[in-house]
């Protein structure tokens, strides 16, 4: 494949020609895109769930980077830290 532009030799894997700068047509640029998945974690929901201090690390490591993921995590921990609560008053008020 020779450039349009300068007409030297142009390598297809490249974006651009090498010398001049002129773009290739034929260079596929979406094939070093990845496509990333935020989806939901049943596992690390039920872990935050049993441990919330768990739930807490997990949603400030993954708030940026997986907000859909995050945003289920500290729903589940708030959940557990509700429940924990519930469970201990339960047992200092009910159960003497």
């Amino acid at each position: 494949m020779y450039c349009p532009k300068c007409h030297k030799a142009m390598d297809p894997e490249l974006p651009n020609c090498k010398y001049c700068g002129f773009l290739n047509r034929e260079y596929d640029y979406n094939k070093d895109r990845t496509i990333k998945v935020d989806y939901k974690s049943p596992g690390l929901n039920f872990l935050s769930l049993l441990i919330p201090i768990i739930g807490l690390i997990l949603y400030f490591s993954n708030r940026l980077e997986n907000p859909k993921k995050s945003k289920s995590i500290i729903s589940y921990t708030i959940f557990g830290i509700i429940v924990y609560i519930l469970i201990y008053l339960l047992f200092v008020f009910v159960i003497k």
